[in-house]
């Protein structure tokens, strides 16, 4: 799976440490050109008062080379307040 269609699904942040050892992961040419290892991936929804949902409009991913593990703090998600 590509960082989007995880995100499809999740529809929240998402981690994957080791893109190589991931059996589901299979978004393979973008690795092989750049060599990361480690993904973090955000979706960008848009809401849709009318349709009530969210529809999913980006992908901000954050891609590296070396193996981490994102820590708690840095992938808290704090909700935009309610006008």
């Amino acid at each position: 799976m590509e960082p989007v269609d995880l995100l499809g699904y999740a529809a929240s942040l998402v981690q994957v440490r080791d893109v190589l050892a991931d059996t589901e992961y299979t978004w393979t040419e973008a690795q092989e050109r750049t060599g990361f290892r480690t993904v973090l991936a955000v979706p960008l929804l848009r809401m849709s008062e009318r349709a009530n949902t969210n529809t999913p409009i980006g992908c901000p991913s954050r891609l590296l080379e070396d193996l981490q593990r994102f820590s708690p703090a840095a992938t808290r998600h704090t909700p935009p307040e309610s006008a």
